[in-house]
């Protein structure tokens, strides 16, 4: 609060803003507190800045307090995991040992997402198998799309085709789209 000025001295200062939040004129403003406009303007400028950056700083002050307690509170989940994981590897239970550590590495991924050392990506896996002639389909339709020519028979080498093909589809957090092809022969016994 300024203490020269006489907007930041008078008994209705809030309502003097809250009248130029709500849209009032300042020549109404300033008629309405016998007030000048250009005293309302100056402090509008002048004061009502100072009084809001001080808000935000407050503001900030409690969401950093906020965000410490949260940091405090998984590294104590941490420490918790870490003591069980040690626990049942003391009495040979490694099942229960694993799912501590499992804990721990997703209270680590948690901690660095919050503290932005990570990134969210995440990838959909598909895994899609097809018999030989519907890949040759498959491979024929792409080629007539992309308008391809086609190679001829007799230069193609002569290959045996696998049994299966399988074709990973992914996709990724920024939805790009991709595949990954692979052929593998099913030998019977």
């Amino acid at each position: 609060m300024n203490t020269r000025c006489s907007v930041c001295q008078h008994p209705s200062r809030a309502q003097i803003e809250a009248a130029h939040v709500g849209g009032l004129p300042l020549r109404e403003i300033g008629k309405k507190f016998d007030r000048s406009k250009t005293t309302i303007a100056k402090h509008l400028k002048k004061c009502v800045p100072a009084a809001v950056q001080k808000a935000l700083d407050a503001k900030n002050d409690r969401e950093v307090e906020a965000g410490d307690a949260i940091l405090q509170e998984i590294e104590s989940l941490k420490s918790e995991s870490k003591r069980l994981q040690a626990l049942a590897e003391k009495k040979k239970d490694y099942r229960t040992a694993m799912s501590a550590i499992d804990k721990q590495t997703r209270l680590v991924e948690l901690q660095a997402r919050i503290v932005g050392q990570l990134r969210d990506t995440e990838i959909n896996l598909t895994n899609v198998q097809i018999d030989p002639e519907t890949a040759e389909r498959m491979a024929q339709m792409f080629l007539a799309r992309k308008k391809a020519v086609a190679p001829k028979p007799e230069t193609i080498p002569a290959i045996t085709p696998p049994s299966t093909v399988t074709i990973d589809l992914a996709v990724d957090s920024e939805s790009r789209a991709f595949a990954i092809a692979t052929a593998s022969d099913v030998k019977s016994k």
